[in-house]
């Protein structure tokens, strides 16, 4: 038998909370269409079905960073690797969409963030 602190059950109690109220998912089998790759550093989009060739680069908006250093994080490379992944999903959402897709993070802390939504990287008061 295992006891569980009250903690715990909180986690279980929104975790379930979460998944009553997400929206439906739909995961589609394999189209067998070429996968497009996406190389996050440089934010390129390779379309190999289509031979097209898409990036953009910027820089990260200053209240953005100012948000990510409230909690008093000085290194920003986590989230710094994701911010491309949310632009260009919201980019090119009309031609990613329904498709297989190789992304290229170099960055353990944002690809464990972007799989599994949690980083494993401990907070170092």
């Amino acid at each position: 038998m295992v006891l569980l602190d009250e903690r715990f059950k909180g986690i279980i109690r929104d975790a379930l909370r979460c998944l009553a109220e997400a929206p439906a998912r739909e995961v589609g089998a394999w189209s067998g269409r070429v996968p497009i790759v996406v190389f996050t550093d440089e934010t390129t989009f390779f379309g190999l079905e289509t031979g097209s060739c898409l990036m953009f680069g910027d820089n990260i908006p200053e209240a953005w960073l100012q948000r990510w250093r409230r909690d008093g994080k000085t290194q920003l490379i986590c989230q710094a690797e994701i911010f491309p992944i949310l632009v260009a999903d919201a980019t090119w959402s009309d031609l990613l969409s329904r498709r297989a897709m190789f992304w290229f993070v170099d960055n353990n802390s944002a690809l464990s963030a972007v799989i599994r939504a949690f980083s494993p990287v401990i907070k170092k008061i």
